[in-house]
């Protein structure tokens, strides 16, 4: 009898966890401040897509991939801005969404809305339709997908690695590609 009171004394010790009441806290994004703690709220088991917004804003991966984008869209009808709906994807897969069509749950997800840089991440001041929804459908991230013009973009990768290309042939084709 002495022994089991003996492991229960040391199994409750152990049970007892030692938490960091401090939050983490990350780059803000637009007028927000945002910061993990463990106070409960909004619990997600997809919680380093906040270290991935931090990873992306540091080698600048999707500003740099929106930049391959031209956006042919009416400015004043457009809600998801290249540079969110080029993070919205990438950032999806490296938390284990492999598929286009989970974007349909994931639009409400807002730590992926945060990853995605949107800066109102509950989607609470969208139209009646989209309320609670930040992000992006599979259908429009579909389109964006189908509407790149790959050879501008190998065009302007080539254009970005050769610093003289303007003054040479290969220039001189992509001047007038550009032009069409």
């Amino acid at each position: 009898m002495e022994c089991v009171k003996a492991f229960q004394r040391e199994s409750a010790a152990r049970s007892e966890t030692d938490c960091e009441e401090e939050a983490l806290q990350f780059q803000v994004l637009g007028r927000r401040q945002v910061a993990v703690d463990f106070s409960g709220g909004y619990l997600s088991s997809d919680g380093g897509a906040v270290l991935l917004r931090q990873v992306d804003q540091s080698i600048g991966l999707s500003r740099q991939l929106a930049g391959c984008f031209i956006d042919p869209r009416d400015a004043r009808f457009v809600e998801h801005e290249v540079g969110e709906l080029v993070a919205q994807g990438p950032n999806a897969l490296a938390l284990g969404y492999e598929d286009l069509n989970d974007h349909a749950d994931l639009r409400r997800h807002p730590l992926l809305a945060v990853a995605a840089g949107k800066v109102e991440a509950l989607g609470l001041e969208r139209n009646e339709a989209d309320r609670g929804r930040a992000l992006a459908a599979p259908a429009t991230l579909q389109r964006m997908e189908t509407a790149v013009d790959h050879a501008a973009v190998v065009i302007t990768n080539w254009r970005r690695s050769r610093p003289g290309c303007a003054n040479s042939c290969c220039g001189r084709v992509c001047a007038r590609f550009e032009r069409r």
